[in-house]
């Protein structure tokens, strides 16, 4: 059985529909870029959060979503 780390990549690979990418200085970029930062500083992520996270800060909230991921 697949973990959820190994399913995520494996639809991150095989899915390139949504690759817009969201504007790095837009609020939203710095806002996730930054609460995600200091998660990781704090070490409560897991690595499947920080899979999650890293595909919200490079694409947009629509590719989380189409891969079923609850934000």
């Amino acid at each position: 059985m697949e973990t959820k780390e190994t399913m995520l990549q494996h639809r991150f690979n095989s899915s390139n529909r949504y690759q817009l990418k969201i504007n790095k200085h837009s609020k939203e970029y710095q806002y996730y870029e930054t609460t995600i930062n200091e998660m990781i500083n704090k070490h409560t992520l897991t690595l499947y959060e920080k899979i999650r996270n890293t595909l919200v800060l490079k694409y947009n909230h629509c590719y989380t979503s189409d891969l079923g991921i609850k934000q």
